[in-house]
């Protein structure tokens, strides 16, 4: 799955706008954004590039793999 190509058009799409950041939470968006496949999740995208992905313990291990 090549998310790099997404998430630059993403980061792009961010500095168009004067939105500060976006979260990401629909399970589907995570997966299509960065490849994570767990139920739970929220992703935090700045302007500038850098992604958080946040979840809890149970992922902390497939979080990393994925």
């Amino acid at each position: 799955m090549d998310v790099s190509g997404r998430r630059q058009r993403l980061i792009e799409e961010i500095q168009r706008t004067t939105a500060e950041a976006l979260v990401v939470s629909k399970p589907v968006n995570l997966r299509w954004l960065c490849g994570f496949t767990g139920s739970s999740g929220s992703l935090l995208v700045l302007p500038n590039g850098p992604m958080v992905l946040f979840t809890d313990g149970r992922y902390e291990e497939q979080a990393q793999l994925e």
